[in-house]
């Protein structure tokens, strides 16, 4: 059992159906529901009812659909709980609103620069202890 997987998956499902119950409480309150669809949409619904079928003629459906004590993260929950997010993300922000949020995520991957006067811990451990 991989435990950090396991960890970041119970991090994702427990999220993603956070997000799904906030969103359902939200349509009751305002009176409508709706789905936006395109083909991106039926695409990746393809797809979901293709992983579905593949876990349920599996050797091992126990596995295919928890991913344990394989790796979590290429379950059928997994890939379900993705999806789930992927709705829920297009159906409740605009694109303007998720093109604004990945530049802000993709400016978080840059490295802060450091001082001049930035001294490694490691390197100056290594040279105290040779």
């Amino acid at each position: 059992l991989n435990s950090p997987d396991f960890a970041k998956q119970a991090v994702l499902v427990s999220f993603v159906f956070l997000a799904l119950f906030a969103w359902i409480i939200k349509s009751l309150v305002v009176g409508s529901f709706s789905i936006k669809t395109n083909k991106f949409n039926v695409a990746l619904l393809v797809l979901l009812a293709s992983y579905l079928v593949a876990s349920l003629f599996s050797v091992f459906k126990y596995y295919s659909f928890w991913g344990l004590p394989q790796v979590p993260s290429e379950s059928l929950l997994s890939v379900i709980c993705f999806a789930l997010l992927f709705f829920l993300v297009s159906n409740n922000f605009t694109k303007e609103h998720i093109v604004h949020s990945l530049f802000i995520v993709s400016l978080s991957f840059f490295e802060t620069p450091r001082p001049l006067w930035y001294i490694n811990p490691r390197l100056y451990c290594a040279a105290a202890y040779p």
